[in-house]
């Protein structure tokens, strides 16, 4: 760890025991979450949430700090009275080396810090705090649960009984076999599939060149939006910004910024304002939104500027300077 970090941990420490009962005070660094609650009696909670569910040398590592498992590699907690000066100094060199030692957080990366009033909850888990692996997890799988809801199977199954529907009504059939039943399916499935496929491929290539046209490229480039390959690159308000065309169905809007607490990323709002916050393999940060596809290019840069106000307001600072220079 290195001065700056220790000498920013003891201010952030020190400051959270001139706050009122309750107020925790978040140490994070690469998904990796430790919270440090003020609790009555001179107490201070401590609750750790590492990146992903600890192995059994790293959980027996946290054990030997004196910390207790709470949830099975998850959630770890830890009692300290701050009134003692020696627990104190314990708790900077704890956190030091749960991050360095533990956690494998590179020394020379700086951590970062939030203060939060009113966290008496962090005491009373009833259930455990999600590694941020794990709702990575979370979210695949019910994306995966719809995909398996609205797949071709499912589609060919319902042409199938229309296919049988206008056999009997026509009095083609008399009753279901079942090798009349598969044909049907398979029938059924294959047009699906060919159906499915030529319609996104057209609508795709239609979309995408429009959206790449001399008309699109022109009107961005008059607000200072370059063409580099499949999307347009600026600047809205200093913030580094790109659309895209996306899918069959949606244009997207990435905005870059600077890295924020996964607690501030679960209180972002979802769905329409927010479709994602997270960050690239190049490690920049961003925030990530959704827009109908059908929109045109003037609504486009409208919700891209309407977006960069919405991180404004959630007091979200900028990772680059407006001087910043685009590479392809």
């Amino acid at each position: 760890m290195t001065d700056s970090n220790i000498d920013i941990l003891l201010l952030r420490v020190n400051d959270l025991l001139t706050k009122p009962v309750y107020t925790s005070l978040e140490v994070y660094s690469k998904g990796n979450r430790i919270y440090l609650l003020k609790d009555t009696n001179s107490r201070i909670y401590i609750l750790i949430v590492p990146q992903a569910p600890l192995n059994e040398i790293q959980s027996e590592s946290l054990i030997n700090f004196g910390y207790k498992e709470l949830w099975e590699k998850v959630n770890y907690e830890k009692y300290i009275y701050y009134s003692e000066p020696s627990s104190f100094g314990q708790l900077i060199d704890n956190i030091s080396s749960i991050f360095i030692e533990i956690f494998k957080v590179e020394s020379e990366r700086k951590w970062r810090y939030e203060l939060n009033t009113g966290m008496a909850v962090l005491k009373d888990n009833k259930t455990p705090l999600l590694t941020a692996s794990e709702r990575l997890k979370k979210g695949k799988r019910k994306r995966s649960s719809l995909k398996i809801l609205f797949n071709d199977i499912t589609y060919s199954l319902a042409l199938s009984v229309l296919i049988f529907i206008g056999l009997f009504s026509k009095n083609l059939i008399e009753s279901f076999t079942i090798k009349i039943s598969l044909v049907v399916f398979v029938i059924s499935f294959v047009i699906v599939k060919i159906g499915r496929s030529m319609t996104k491929l057209e609508i795709l290539s239609f979309g995408k060149k429009r959206f790449l046209s001399r008309g699109y490229s022109d009107y961005f480039n008059q607000i200072g939006f370059k063409k580099y390959g499949d999307r347009y690159k600026g600047e809205i308000q200093g913030f580094l910004v790109e659309l895209i065309f996306s899918d069959l169905h949606k244009y997207m809007i990435i905005v870059y910024h600077r890295e924020i607490s996964w607690n501030r990323v679960l209180k972002m709002p979802k769905g329409k304002p927010f479709s994602s916050t997270s960050y690239n393999w190049t490690g920049m940060f961003y925030s990530q939104k959704m827009i109908k596809r059908r929109l045109s290019k003037e609504k486009i840069m409208n919700e891209a500027k309407d977006f960069v106000e919405l991180i404004i307001n959630q007091k979200i600072e900028k990772q680059h300077t407006a001087n910043t220079q685009y590479s392809q």
